[in-house]
């Protein structure tokens, strides 16, 4: 464990080596005012990120200031684990995939009225540009580090795992209440709650876009399938008379059920928390990264990255994913050494599938 002392206050980070732009960052925070009264806690999976460190947890007093950006552009992103019973290929779940799920930027062609919905009971709704993008964005997966993945557990029964979030819904509240902040970042008053009770409608959002993705799966391969739990990684959670904040980490609460993605090779963590009030009922969102996404494409290469890959089926290796190949996140067992104080491991889920845009 790793203490970072700053002018207001100390954090702890569960790991025994930080890079120094990920020190530079939790040092920055620790000399934060607004955060003088709070309690921070940094997961094993930390590296820098923007607005803050990637793998934050902060438990603080429920009126204090709120800086938008240590949640981030995409609010409430998290995973569905729904268990899958019935026969298909993957060739079938691939073609599923790319014919019905937009990936990338890309929308559907017509509008939600489900998403609309979501989006016109925003306090910001008269501010969010191109709207109709936004109700056609429903049940779509994004880009980057979300994917689809199918994974067996011991016992080899399936799961459909979805990694998305809120797509430019939530980076676009994000934003606008960024630009609304004071000089230091902070949102206080009638504008904090607002963003607060927008965050958790962004966080809504994306609950219902992973669960759109999982039945439009489940429907066009002709299986059955149930939610199995749900794990968010960026949002605050209100809770009694303190709320906690968590970048890139997720709630751990006494025999919560809860997913941890390592990368494409690995596969994930299934586990239950054990409501450790030391690590701010938190645990790691996933491996943490080694790599920039820049550093991975300069550095790493396609071969390389196919015979990681050996055995799991995708058609996703490409220049395009190389930012996303196992060999730019952290080992897994580099995390699994330090979560044994917050949640006990049920199982590791190995990926048999992947799709990443």
């Amino acid at each position: 464990m790793i203490e970072i002392k700053g002018k207001y206050n100390t954090a702890e980070v569960f790991t025994d080596e930080i890079e120094k732009e990920t020190h530079k960052q939790i040092l920055e925070m620790c000399n934060v005012k607004e955060l003088e009264n709070s309690t921070i806690k940094i997961m094993p999976d930390c590296h820098a990120g923007k607005g803050c460190t990637i793998g934050t947890t902060i438990i603080m007093p429920d009126d204090t200031p709120i800086n938008p950006y240590f949640v981030g552009v995409d609010i409430g992103c998290g995973v569905e684990l729904m268990k899958i019973q019935g026969d298909f290929t993957f060739e079938q779940l691939d073609e599923v995939i790319r014919k019905n799920i937009p990936s990338g930027f890309s929308v559907y062609e017509k509008t939600c009225d489900h998403a609309e919905e979501f989006v016109k009971k925003l306090n910001c709704f008269d501010q969010l540009k191109n709207k109709e993008h936004l109700y056609k964005s429903l049940g779509t997966l994004g880009g980057g580090n979300h994917f689809i993945e199918v994974a067996e557990n011991k016992e080899k029964e399936r799961f459909l795992l979805i990694h998305s979030g809120s797509r430019n819904l939530g980076n676009q509240v994000a934003l606008i209440y960024g630009a609304a902040a004071d000089k230091e970042g902070f949102l206080t008053g009638e504008l904090r709650e607002k963003y607060l009770q927008d965050m958790r409608l962004c966080q809504a959002f994306a609950e219902a876009n992973r669960s759109s993705i999982g039945m439009e799966i489940i429907f066009r391969l002709g299986i059955q399938g149930s939610t199995e739990c749900t794990t968010v990684h960026n949002y605050i959670e209100m809770n009694w008379d303190m709320i906690t904040l968590r970048k890139g980490a997720v709630s751990a609460w006494p025999d919560e059920k809860l997913v941890i993605p390592m990368n494409m090779r690995d596969g994930t963590i299934l586990a239950k928390g054990k409501g450790n009030q030391n690590w701010n009922f938190s645990a790691p969102h996933g491996a943490g990264r080694i790599l920039s996404r820049s550093q991975a494409k300069k550095r790493l290469d396609v071969t390389e990255f196919e015979k990681e890959m050996t055995g799991i089926f995708t058609t996703c290796v490409s220049k395009e994913t190389l930012d996303e190949a196992p060999m730019a996140y952290k080992p897994m067992e580099q995390i699994i050494d330090h979560i044994d104080d917050t949640i006990e491991i049920l199982d590791i889920l190995k990926p048999i599938y992947n799709f990443k845009a």
